[in-house]
């Protein structure tokens, strides 16, 4: 005999009920095969078999059996699948209401050994690599109702075990199978109609991405993997799935013919429901899907159809752009329901929307429906208030048309330029904005790209009495509307203090720019006390002598 190990299957027979009411289960390889090996068999277990309520799956590898009617199985291993490699095992496992009941084997060629609970056997074979029938006929008997898992492992000639598939025998007080479980059964709403299958449900953790989500033009499907608590298919005999969505959305079994609600009464453990807006309808709509199996549901999905676009919003548009410069801007395209869109390219709006000659152009790409998309705005030659459009054409021919996109064009040169502070008087400690602000010779304010100076040699701060909250002026910031603003903290000493900044940005202006402001506390001293009470007195004597000249009259 050959020196073969153990492959990583094993598949189970059940091909009488005897008698004495003992199941007898067989390996049985396919043709040729000399090794035993679950890869290397083929699997049948017949209804018609008494006590077999569920006929052994070779998928999901279960059975159902009575155990009132079937006290014992039994796993025959047919000669020429036994082969063990000298000094290998094979062990078999059961976790389950059930035990192995072989008697404990002991030779120089092979030897067989259980378990104190009688739930772990192992057959090992001795030095001889010849030994015919190395793993003799193994048999089981249920102890009560419930799963029990066989699992068959490998252990070579070094002690390392490898464990195979296992299959399960649910054991049974009465046939109960075939009807319908919310807990072993699986739905999968999905962007293509692809069915699910026992594998593929067992993998299944969670809906398709972008599923739940489509186009006013695509469809959802919801794949249906029907079970009983077994895992095994449902029985069909007389059922029925029927599914429908609300909103005037449309659904199908067959992926053809949809209606407001659809029925099906064959295959329906692994049928799908395919879900669509009726035709020509084009606005955003908002669905829940419902599948019932004979009444009962046994899906439901809220799926969102996005509709045509009904805005294009544009953002990122700078103030002040440099007369013949580019700025690049962001867009995204929205339906009526305010749902962004993807796919949806647009183009530059109607030449008569161009205002002082803007124009965008040099567009990204198609809209997203997750981030923004960008676009080239270009500034005429000219100084002034400018504008333009984007737009994107419908289905129909027409466009929806992006509000003005509205900015001054103007020049990065500036010819003046001034620096102040918000307050002249701050309490101790309070935030202080100093606003740096620049106009080009036309007395416009300088474009967004104007930067503060041209380096940082040409540029200097001081500012006594602050303390910056995130950064002081530097050469490289640009300005927004013309002007450069800054945070500060005040000194928490009260005084007077100034703050001075010198910066190539105007040609004309050589010298340092600079401002005062005081750092004063609330409280009120006595000066101010005897002031505010003097101011008061005169108040006083000047309504009575206005009284008293009223009363001479």
């Amino acid at each position: 005999m050959s020196i073969k190990t153990l492959r990583k299957r094993i598949a189970l027979v059940a091909v009488s009920a005897l008698g004495a009411g003992v199941l007898s289960v067989a390996v049985v390889p396919s043709a040729g095969a000399a090794v035993f090996a679950e890869s290397a068999t083929t699997v049948t277990m017949t209804a018609s078999t008494a006590g077999v309520c569920q006929a052994y799956d070779s998928t999901s590898r279960i059975a159902v059996v009575n155990r009132l009617q079937v006290s014992s199985v039994t796993v025959a291993i047919n000669s020429g699948t036994n082969d063990l490699a000298a000094n290998t095992k094979a062990r078999f496992t059961i976790s389950g209401p059930a035990v192995w009941t072989n008697a404990p084997v002991s030779t120089a060629a092979k030897a067989l050994s259980l378990s104190a609970d009688a739930k772990v056997l192992t057959v090992a074979n001795g030095t001889s690599s010849s030994e015919s029938n190395a793993i003799p006929a193994l048999t089981l008997r249920p102890t009560g109702d419930g799963e029990v898992k066989v699992t068959p492992a490998t252990i070579n000639s070094s002690g390392v075990a490898t464990a195979l598939n296992a299959h399960s025998i649910y054991f049974v007080s009465a046939c109960d199978n075939g009807s319908y479980s919310a807990t072993t059964s699986k739905s999968k709403l999905d962007t293509s109609a692809t069915a699910l299958t026992a594998s593929s449900a067992a993998a299944l953790t969670g809906d398709t991405t972008g599923a739940a989500t489509r186009t006013y033009a695509e469809k959802a499907h919801i794949a249906l993997w029907l079970t009983d608590k077994y895992g095994a298919e449902i029985d069909e005999t007389a059922s029925y799935l029927t599914a429908n969505a609300t909103n005037g959305v449309e659904v199908s079994f067959d992926n053809s013919t949809f209606a407001g609600t659809a029925v099906l009464t064959s295959n329906l453990n692994d049928a799908i429901v395919s879900v669509k807006l009726p035709t020509g309808v084009t606005a955003p709509t908002s669905t829940t899907v419902t599948v019932a199996l004979n009444g009962v549901t046994v899906a439901t999905r809220a799926i969102t159809f996005t509709g045509q676009p009904a805005s294009i919003v544009v953002s990122g548009v700078a103030t002040h752009i440099a007369t013949g410069v580019n700025d690049t801007i962001n867009f995204v395209v929205r339906d009526s329901a305010g749902n962004q869109l993807a796919g949806w390219t647009p183009v530059a709006g109607a030449a008569t929307s161009n205002v002082n000659g803007a124009t965008v152009s040099a567009f990204t790409g198609a809209s997203s429906a997750t981030t923004v998309q960008t676009a080239t705005l270009t500034a005429g030659s000219s100084e002034g208030a400018s504008s333009t459009t984007m737009r994107v054409k419908l289905d129909d021919g027409t466009y929806v048309v992006s509000p003005a996109i509205s900015f001054t064009a103007t020049t990065a040169t500036a010819a003046s330029w001034t620096i102040s502070a918000d307050k002249q008087v701050y309490a101790p400690g309070e935030v202080v904005t100093i606003t740096v602000e620049a106009k080009n010779a036309k007395g416009n304010p300088v474009a967004d790209t104007t930067v503060l100076a041209s380096g940082s040699s040409a540029i200097s701060w001081q500012g006594a009495g602050l303390t910056k909250v995130t950064a002081d002026p530097a050469h490289g910031d640009t300005a927004t509307s013309g002007k450069w603003t800054y945070k500060f903290y005040a000194s928490t000493t009260e005084g007077s203090y100034g703050y001075s900044l010198k910066t190539d940005m105007a040609a004309a202006i050589t010298a340092a720019q600079t401002g005062t402001f005081q750092v004063k506390s609330g409280a009120i001293s006595n000066a101010e006390v005897l002031a505010s009470i003097v101011k008061l007195i005169a108040a006083i004597n000047k309504q009575i002598r206005a009284l008293q000249k009223s009363l001479r009259r």
